[in-house]
């Protein structure tokens, strides 16, 4: 092929040419601190760049924001259990001073009593710790309190339509138990002429001196029990005095039972629960079954022959009614622990609680999480 002087310059022009158009682009490349501008420049890098820029952002999220969320909700949950272990040797060791020693008297013991008290007021504050406003032993309702406080039991009495109303109105409060949670237990009573429980007998409140009382009329029956959650129970008693607790769902209510149940849930037999509100007030003779709540105390009292049953079944399980008012500031709130429902705000604003696995889980990496 002939090449002549005008190819030769047209090809000098376009090689000059080209080194202009890369050294403007290393130019800009240099000035910008980019290796391209448009996605077009190097489709390949562009879109590797874009995969770098997200996996960088993920990884600044979690070490800028959850990790350092984590490490904080974490110190802050062990100070509390500190906390909490410092106010419980407290509590012990009160406990153990006031059972020692024959020379403490009544009023000595009163004072154990009243440091106690303090000590799990504050044990159940401690429950209430929160990390950037939000609480952190109540599960996954983080924006919930674990107790009763002054303030929630305010607003919710301001929302009330009637002052005079309840603030808090729980129905069927279901408790679940087992053979481990069953107790011995010793209750004292005094004895009549006729050898029974008098009707003004000892009650679970007022034993606060036996000295006018005749040792030989004095009766400790030794029973069984299941402690419930919270004391004062409520309940509606018919024209036949049977108590009964309230079905929120239906606007029912039903009688008292101790449900004994199997390990799929169904009800295998029960127990009709007689009330009372003094220990003294049970009749356990030895070849009865029967079931008393103590409706003050919030104790389920039987006999070994209730408990041979109990001790036989997988499971069982008690429903009833509570109502909390402002005497009730630092008591537990059923709805962390329990199948319940709160009915204060009336029939159409009923709030049901279902009973979950309140776990929270932080992701603190790819795959990883807390």
């Amino acid at each position: 092929m002939r090449i002549t002087s005008k190819m030769m310059n047209d090809n000098s022009l376009y090689n000059i040419n080209n080194n202009k158009a890369y050294q403007d682009k290393l130019n800009t490349q240099m000035a910008t601190q980019k290796k391209f501008n448009d996605p077009s420049d190097d489709p390949i890098s562009a879109i590797r760049s874009l995969r770098f820029r997200s996996s960088l952002a993920e990884i600044n999220q979690y070490l800028e924001r959850n990790v350092s969320d984590a490490v904080s909700w974490v110190d802050s949950s062990q100070t509390a259990i500190d906390t909490a272990l410092d106010l419980m040797r407290s509590l012990k060791s009160e406990y153990v001073a006031g059972a020692n020693g024959d020379k403490k008297t009544t009023e000595d013991r009163k004072v154990y009593l009243k440091n106690m008290r303090s000590l799990q007021e504050e044990y159940y504050a401690v429950g209430n710790s929160t990390n950037e406003d939000r609480y952190m032993f109540t599960g996954y309702r983080t924006g919930d309190a674990l107790t009763f406080t002054a303030d929630n039991l305010k607003v919710r009495q301001a929302a009330l339509e009637d002052e005079d109303e309840v603030p808090f109105k729980y129905q069927g409060i279901v408790e679940n138990f087992d053979a481990n949670d069953i107790e011995d237990y010793t209750y004292t009573y005094k004895k009549n002429s006729g050898g029974t429980p008098e009707a003004s007998g000892l009650t679970n409140s007022d034993i606060t001196s036996l000295s006018s009382v005749n040792e030989t009329d004095i009766v400790n029956n030794k029973q069984y029990r299941l402690r419930l959650a919270y004391k004062n129970i409520e309940g509606d008693a018919n024209k036949d005095k049977e108590y009964k607790y309230g079905d929120a769902d239906n606007n029912t209510f039903t009688s008292y039972k101790l449900e004994l149940r199997k390990k799929d849930g169904s009800i295998s037999s029960s127990y009709s629960v007689e009330v009372i509100e003094n220990d003294y007030e049970a009749k356990l003779e030895e070849g009865t079954a029967k079931v008393y709540l103590n409706k003050t105390t919030g104790n389920l009292i039987f006999n070994s022959d209730v408990r041979e049953e109990l001790v036989k079944a997988d499971n069982y399980t008690f429903t009833y009614d509570k109502n909390f008012t402002a005497s009730d500031v630092g008591e537990l709130k059923p709805e962390h622990y329990f199948y319940c429902t709160d009915t204060a705000l009336g029939k159409n604003k009923k709030i049901k609680y279902e009973e979950y696995d309140q776990q929270i889980d932080c992701t603190i990496g790819n795959s990883q999480n807390v």
